[in-house]
């Protein structure tokens, strides 16, 4: 003769149930700490990204205010020899110009 208890089919059930419920709360609570440590990672990614990008337009402006430089000093250095040259070319021109009016007037 069977007992009630063996008769129940829902005995292993409720037998179980507290771990299931149990379950339920670790799985909820893993799933809670994979979401924070997914958030965390997009987060800290996010971040490296725009500090990167940040650094390399750091670097690019710092380049071209370099190579801005140097380019400033080549051009003040040769429109400055430009300058020198053309002031000793029509210095030349003029004492030349004037030595023949020496010349011609003298001849």
């Amino acid at each position: 003769m069977h007992t009630r208890k063996q008769q129940d089919p829902n005995h292993r059930l409720r037998r179980v149930f507290p771990f299931f419920r149990i379950a339920t709360a670790a799985a909820a609570a893993a799933a809670v700490v994979v979401v924070v440590v997914v958030v965390v990672v997009v987060v800290v990614v996010v971040v490296v990204v725009v500090v990167v990008v940040v650094a390399e337009v750091v670097i690019i402006v710092v380049i071209v205010e370099a190579v801005l430089v140097v380019v400033v000093r080549v051009v003040e250095a040769v429109l400055l020899d430009l300058v020198v040259a053309v002031v000793v070319v029509v210095v030349v021109v003029v004492v030349v110009l004037l030595s023949l009016l020496l010349l011609l007037l003298l001849w």
